[in-house]
């Protein structure tokens, strides 16, 4: 018995056409989303900061706290870095703002939820004050080198702490305020030790990145 066969011609020009459309507008989506990362990044970024730091995201984005590098022309190579230095307590709610005139203690919110004390700073008692005045005069006994963190007005032109009363800590005798109390700085509160994003952030990186992605697909797509 001879075989028989059959050919079968698909007629795939309207289905090309059709997948090479997809792929244009899936291209114009993944475009229009790496803008949007781009611009809004920062932005998603200094949130996910916001809901562990006692920051808030405008002092991230907007201010001289930190510098950003936006580099990368494709979602695989797109990155963000990010450069600052360690912040004093007055970015975190710290209290009191300025020295007072007897004894007081420096408090700051870093992360939220818990208050933790920076300094505390004693009255000076009679016999102190006495023995500061017989120091003039090289009769009192010798102060210690090292001072209680206490508040002291910026005159070391530490950027962005203009005017500002800060905490220092004198660490050496003779000498003035020398050590300033820092906290943590921006990158730092972005990415853990290792080197990972961290949990809050990464959440809202990802969740801003899919709604701009299903927000455009819904735009173009039929």
């Amino acid at each position: 018995m001879a075989s028989t066969g059959m050919s079968v011609q698909i007629q795939a020009a309207e289905m090309l056409t059709k997948i090479q459309e997809l792929e244009k507008s899936t291209k114009t989506c993944i475009e229009r989303t790496m803008k949007d990362i781009k611009k809004r990044g920062p932005t998603w970024i200094a949130r996910g900061v916001a809901q562990t730091y006692n920051i808030k995201p405008a002092d991230i984005t907007g201010s001289n706290l930190v510098k950003l590098n936006i580099k990368g022309g494709s979602l695989k190579e797109l990155s963000f870095k990010y450069t600052g230095r360690r912040l004093t307590p007055t970015h975190f709610k710290m209290t009191p703002v300025e020295p007072k005139s007897g004894a007081y203690t420096i408090k700051a919110t870093i992360i939220k939820g818990q208050r933790v004390t920076i300094g505390k700073v004693k009255k000076i008692t009679k016999k102190q004050r006495k023995n500061i005045t017989k120091n003039f005069h090289r009769q009192g006994t010798r102060n210690s080198p090292q001072s209680p963190i206490m508040l002291i007005k910026n005159n070391k032109n530490i950027k962005g702490e203009n005017g500002k009363f800060i905490p220092f800590q004198r660490t050496k005798q003779p000498g003035g305020f020398d050590r300033v109390i820092k906290t943590i700085s921006v990158p730092q509160m972005i990415k853990d030790g290792r080197g990972n994003i961290k949990p809050t952030v990464q959440r809202q990186l990802t969740d801003g990145i899919s709604k701009r992605f299903d927000n455009h697909i819904g735009n173009i797509l039929p």
